[in-house]
């Protein structure tokens, strides 16, 4: 055989419905690259964190660090809801899960209990969460995200004497990025990961539950709860630190209130 054919055979241009063939393989493949576009959010607290309960003890593994949003789905039309203006105990009705954290509890040479929790978590194109324990379907895209912190074996979340921490970041004057879902998700060209840290968290940042010292100004953020902490020794706490409250009894807000109906009225008895 002469090896000069051999060459030219190489050469020989492709057949127009073989090309046609090859074209549509590349197209379905880039149509489903871009049909499961996806966008990583990592989330999480720094590695030297303290951590506490509304008594100012380190949490332990009966607290679960859960990530999500608020609100629901009626006839495919979002409908929102405001944990700021509702009670504690409806909370756990209109969350949705998108991601649960790792924890990581240890001790360091000076026994000082630290703690860290951290998560990574896939945002898929429809917004939904790839999360096996996310809530099934839910289109998270352009939702506030929220950070729950709460005992996993509360039996009633919200409950008397139960532990919560919710807090969320709003967007910042200088440029810190808000704890925002993603109203578009894409993996095209190299998108960057989503970064979303208890750091993120300033004065401007009130929690709805539980306490924050800022790591901007360390200035304490205190929300709703009954938590055993004196505003007096905010240098012992670091930056960043969280503080889970502990709801109260219901009996103790009527107490303060009949007590002081009582006392006014003996001042106006004292008048007469």
């Amino acid at each position: 055989m002469d090896p000069m054919s051999k060459r030219y055979r190489f050469r020989q241009p492709i057949h127009p419905m073989k090309a046609k063939l090859f074209l549509n393989i590349v197209v379905l493949g880039a149509l489903s690259s871009f049909s499961h576009a996806a966008l990583t959010i990592n989330w999480g607290s720094k590695t030297f964190s303290q951590l506490l309960d509304s008594h100012g003890t380190t949490l332990d593994d009966s607290y679960v660090f859960q990530l999500g949003a608020f609100g629901s789905y009626t006839d495919g039309v979002y409908v929102s809801y405001d944990p700021g203006a509702a009670p504690i105990g409806e909370w756990s009705g209109h969350w949705n899960v998108f991601d649960q954290a790792d924890y990581y509890g240890f001790v360091d040479g000076a026994s000082k209990t630290w703690g860290t929790f951290s998560g990574t978590v896939v945002l898929k194109n429809d917004g939904t969460s790839a999360y096996s324990g996310a809530e099934a379907g839910f289109d998270f895209r352009n939702l506030d995200a929220y950070l729950w912190i709460r005992k996993a074996d509360e039996m009633v979340v919200g409950g008397v004497g139960s532990e919560n921490l919710l807090v969320h970041a709003v967007a910042k004057d200088g440029g810190t990025a808000a704890w925002k879902f993603p109203q578009t998700v894409s993996d095209c060209c190299g998108s960057k990961p989503v970064e979303w840290s208890v750091s993120d968290l300033n004065s401007s940042d009130m929690p709805l539950y539980g306490y924050q010292k800022a790591e901007s100004d360390g200035s304490i953020r205190r929300g709703t709860g009954n938590t055993n902490y004196n505003s007096g020794n905010s240098g012992s706490y670091p930056a960043g630190y969280l503080q889970l409250g502990a709801v109260p009894e219901p009996c103790s807000s009527v107490l303060v209130l009949v007590l002081s109906v009582l006392a006014v009225l003996d001042r106006r008895r004292a008048w007469f």
